[in-house]
């Protein structure tokens, strides 16, 4: 099996395309669960709650 050295780049551009949108997907919902984390934790509390006394 021989291949040519642009059949490989080929494959390597095709794979690595793949691999760049997985990547941007995966960061934008890192990003989206980040935010609302981070909205999450600069919510004030509330310290007048009768539970806790």
């Amino acid at each position: 099996m021989n291949i040519t050295m642009k059949e490989q780049l080929q494959q390597f551009t095709s794979w690595a395309g793949v691999v760049g949108w997985i990547t941007v997907i995966w960061g934008a919902l890192n990003a989206i669960v980040g935010l609302f984390l981070f909205l999450l934790g600069a919510a004030p509390g509330n310290y007048n709650n009768p539970i806790r006394s």
